[in-house]
């Protein structure tokens, strides 16, 4: 789950009949609505600052095709909350995971396997440009695959993170 900027509602992924889709609800209990309602997965929102846009992973992307149930790695994904529109990060390889946005909107961070190791790399939104930003011989990920492993200060330019170093785990 992540909370908006302005602490009033939370997006998380749930589940569904087996789909995970993108949810929103207020802080208090109440409005529960579905943002993404479609056959790709959704998972790991993160809110921007500004509150217009959240990050996510999912297999969209052109190496998914559901009428022939070939599913594609996970990609990050941007909502437009105002337009109600998602777009698939461009140039992603690999698999991309644990999406943070930077303090000021511009950048995503996130964790993607496409050197064949998970490291960190950031998007560039106003560049559209990818940058590796980690170099770990043993990788940035936590204690599973899939399991988040990073997380960014909303209000400082620090990013928090876990990764394996001879034999252990360190953050």
């Amino acid at each position: 789950p992540s909370w908006s900027p302005e602490g009033r509602k939370i997006v998380f992924s749930g589940s569904e009949g087996g789909l995970s889709d993108i949810y929103m609800i207020d802080a208090d209990g109440k409005n529960l609505p579905r943002l993404t309602r479609d056959a790709y997965g959704d998972l790991m929102p993160q809110w921007s600052p500004d509150g217009r846009y959240v990050a996510f992973v999912s297999e969209r992307g052109p190496q998914t095709d559901l009428t022939t149930l070939r599913l594609g790695d996970w990609r990050i994904s941007v909502l437009d909350l105002e337009q109600g529109s998602i777009e698939v990060v461009p140039d992603q390889g690999g698999k991309n995971l644990n999406p943070m946005w930077a303090p000021d909107g511009q950048s995503i961070a996130y964790i993607s396997d496409r050197t064949g190791i998970p490291q960190i790399f950031l998007y560039d939104r106003t560049e559209a440009e990818h940058y590796q930003l980690t170099k770990f011989v043993g990788g940035v990920f936590s204690v599973t695959e899939n399991s988040p492993a990073m997380t960014w200060a909303r209000e400082a330019d620090k990013l928090a993170f876990t990764y394996h170093d001879d034999g252990d785990f360190t953050i």
